[in-house]
C-alpha cells in the first residue's frame, strides 16, 4: 500500500473490501391489464462495508457508497482514521450504560414517558453518561430532567410541610400549659 499518495490507498483499501449488497424484493407498481403489461419495480440497497477505527479498533459501518469519504477521513494527527481490516486492537471499554438502556435502573419510569431504548453500553465515566445524553438525546434528556427536578421540587414541599407541622405541633404544646398561679405574700387590702 502506497502511503505517500492517500487517494491510492483509499482506492486500494476500498477494492479489498468485504462489501455486502442489500436487495429489496421486487414490488409490484401495476399488475397490468390488456393494454398495459405488468410492471414490477427492484431495488437495490449500496449495502454496507465494515470499517475500524485504527486508534481503538472500534467496527462501525458505513455504506459502500460512503465508503471513499469515511476512509479519507484523518484524526488530529493526520493519520487515517478508519481502515477496512480490522487492527485487532482491544480498546477501553467502559462499563456504564446510557440511562435510557434496556438494562437500566430507571428502565420502567422511561418507558413510562415513552421514551426510545439506546443500546450503547460501554461508556468510561458517569460524566460521559451524562454528555452522551446531552449529545445523543438532547429532548429525551430535557424530559428526565424536567422530571427529576418535579420530584425534588414535591420532595423539599413535603419536607418544609413537616418541618413546618413540627414547629406548630411544639407551639401548641408550650401554650397549652396554663401559666403558674401567682400568689403573694403580703396581707391583701380590706
Amino acid at each position: 500500500m502506497d502511503i505517500s499518495n492517500p487517494d491510492a490507498a483509499v482506492i486500494e483499501m476500498m477494492a479489498k473490501a468485504e462489501k455486502t449488497v442489500e436487495e429489496k424484493k421486487a414490488e409490484i407498481l401495476s399488475a397490468g391489464d390488456d393494454t398495459s403489461p405488468k410492471m414490477t419495480l427492484k431495488m437495490k440497497n449500496a449495502g454496507h462495508t465494515p470499517m475500524y477505527d485504527t486508534k481503538t479498533g472500534e467496527m462501525s459501518e458505513s455504506l459502500n457508497n460512503m465508503l471513499g469519504a469515511q476512509l479519507k477521513k484523518k484524526h488530529k494527527d493526520g493519520t487515517p482514521r478508519f481502515t477496512v481490516h480490522d487492527p485487532h486492537i482491544v480498546g477501553v471499554r467502559g462499563k456504564f450504560k446510557c440511562m435510557l438502556h434496556k438494562d437500566g435502573e430507571e428502565r420502567e419510569f422511561y418507558d413510562s414517558l415513552f421514551l426510545p431504548i439506546c443500546n450503547k453500553d460501554n461508556i468510561t465515566s458517569p460524566f460521559q453518561v451524562r454528555r452522551h445524553m446531552e449529545k445523543r438525546h438532547k429532548m429525551e434528556w430535557a424530559s428526565i430532567k424536567e422530571e427529576i427536578e418535579k420530584k425534588e421540587k414535591a420532595e423539599d414541599r413535603a419536607e418544609r410541610r413537616a418541618m413546618t407541622a413540627a414547629l406548630v405541633g411544639k407551639v401548641e404544646k408550650v401554650v397549652e400549659k396554663e401559666a403558674p398561679l401567682y400568689v403573694s405574700s403580703k396581707d391583701k387590702i380590706k
